[in-house]
């Protein structure tokens, strides 16, 4: 897997590989200058018109370097500082000679002239303080124009630590990437943000330095599965698991449904619902029920194998005492929904055996803080969660993470056609549906329960060419995307 890192990490790098005298701060920004040029260069035409903008520190810097080489190669190219004054000793150096060099400077340049602007203006030195005005108006005049806009490593205005936007970004057709991967890239506000993510390495890979850090996994949505196993012909539903669904309130029925169909979906082999009433409603013919009475002495036996408690559970005592009925027991449970905010509200105890699969809201009860503490910072957000908790994580949303013991990941994906009601219960039920089967919990396994549902999302996404997926929609698609995933045949272009 590759790893997604913070900027402290970043400048770190750098610091080591000056230090160690792999490359010195020169040869950094010759090597940052190759790398950009190889996937730009590309874009360009003779006839085209070009704009570099300019800000006055290291980013800048790569932009000014950009500007002169593309003249010097005949291009046709403006550069427009955002500030003249207060440059670092290698931008000031690299403007300097730019002056004298016969390229334009141009103060208030007209946008709409130019079929590409480079972004060289903030790079990852921008840490969610608000936009000096001149740079905000700059960077609203340079989203309203046509053509093609590409951000040198990271779009002015993004937090690249937390991907968040507080007052507006460059909105980025390509993103150029250089030395290591910005964890903020892959997260939050950035999908909306970065356009097409190109990583250059710049030729500086040096694993014993990086063994120095610790980076978050980068999981891509074209992944296969983890180990799936062999097939075997001679089984029946025992040996594919039992799982328990705990949810369905009264008037809230249909997300444990969706649950228990999302876990038989993914393959497992008998799903028991215990819903509130389930003597007085009709239920599907695929499940078999249990009371909170009988509960115990279910969870007590050896026919369950896992446990998922929370969608449409309500907060009444009944649900609380299903709760706890299900954490009395140390088999391995999914918290999901309604039970994390009893956990939250009641201050349970949960065992090493639990994942949790909050959103932000539920993360911020979960946390009592209040919810833009955890959008603003998803992998401080993760961090707290597991201090204060000790469990398995899954926090979604866009470049939803997975936190497994120490280990944190995250998924290179953000599907919008998933943000509709119901779309969790089905996660929930696939995560508990893999564990049913498998009987571990592990980051492989969370990983792959993300991937079959962003799969899901993604394939109705196109279907419609936009949203008006309902979750039930999901269900059917389960198996096939599963499989498939299994089997390394899926077609993420289909």
């Amino acid at each position: 897997m590759d790893g997604l890192y913070a900027t402290s990490q970043v400048r770190s790098y750098e610091s080591k590989l000056i230090d160690h005298g792999i490359v010195s701060l020169d040869g950094l920004l010759s090597a940052a200058l190759q790398a950009i040029w190889r996937h730009v260069q590309p874009q360009l035409k003779s006839h085209h018109k070009i704009l570099v903008v300019s800000g006055k520190g290291y980013n800048g810097a790569d932009g000014l370097m950009l500007a002169l080489s593309m003249w010097r190669n005949g291009y046709a190219v403006d550069l427009c500082m955002v500030e003249q004054g207060g440059l670092n000793a290698q931008a000031q150096s690299l403007y300097d000679e730019i002056r004298i060099s016969g390229l334009a400077i141009l103060d208030n340049p007209d946008f709409s002239l130019y079929d590409i602007c480079i972004d060289a203006v903030l790079g990852i030195g921008f840490n969610g303080q608000h936009l000096k005005p001149s740079v905000k108006a700059l960077i609203q005049k340079l989203n309203r124009r046509k053509g093609i806009c590409i951000s040198i490593d990271c779009p002015s205005g993004i937090d690249a630590d937390t991907g968040i936007v507080f007052d507006d970004a460059v909105r980025a057709d390509m993103t150029i990437m250089l030395l290591l991967r910005k964890k903020g890239l892959y997260c939050a506000d950035a999908f909306d943000y970065r356009g097409e993510l190109v990583f250059d390495n710049c030729f500086l890979v040096y694993n014993e330095l990086l063994a120095q850090v610790s980076p978050i996994d980068l999981v891509g949505l074209n992944r296969n599965l983890f180990d799936p196993g062999p097939r075997r012909a001679n089984v029946d539903k025992r040996d594919f698991g039992r799982v328990l669904v705990v949810g369905g309130n009264a008037g809230m029925l249909g997300a444990a449904l969706l649950s228990s169909s999302a876990a038989s979906r993914s393959g497992v082999g008998h799903v028991t619902l215990c819903v509130k009433d389930s003597d007085r409603i009709v239920l599907p013919h695929d499940n078999t029920t249990v009371s909170l009475s009988g509960m115990s002495d279910l969870l007590a036996g050896s026919a369950i194998n896992a446990v998922l408690v929370g969608p449409g559970l309500g907060q009444d005592a009944w649900a609380l005492a299903c709760l706890k009925c299900c954490l009395s027991h140390t088999l391995p449970t999914v918290i999901d929904a309604d039970a994390l905010r009893l956990v939250s509200t009641h201050h349970l105890d949960l065992h090493d055996q639990v994942i949790i699969t909050p959103h932000h809201g539920e993360a911020a009860a979960l946390l009592h803080c209040a919810i833009d503490a955890v959008a603003h910072d998803r992998f401080q957000a993760c961090i707290d969660l597991h201090a204060r908790y000790g469990v398995h994580l899954l926090l979604k949303g866009p470049g939803p993470i997975v936190s497994s013991r120490s280990e944190m990941c995250l998924i290179d994906a953000s599907c919008a056609g998933l943000a509709v009601a119901g779309s969790g219960d089905v996660l929930a039920g696939i995560i508990v549906g893999l564990l049913g089967q498998r009987l571990k919990i592990n980051k492989a396994l969370l990983i792959d329960a993300l991937l079959i549902h962003l799969h899901v999302g993604c394939y109705w996404e196109k279907q419609f060419q936009g949203r008006g997926m309902i979750a039930s929609d999901m269900l059917s698609m389960i198996p096939l995307i599963k499989n498939q995933l299994s089997d390394g045949h899926y077609d993420t272009n289909n």
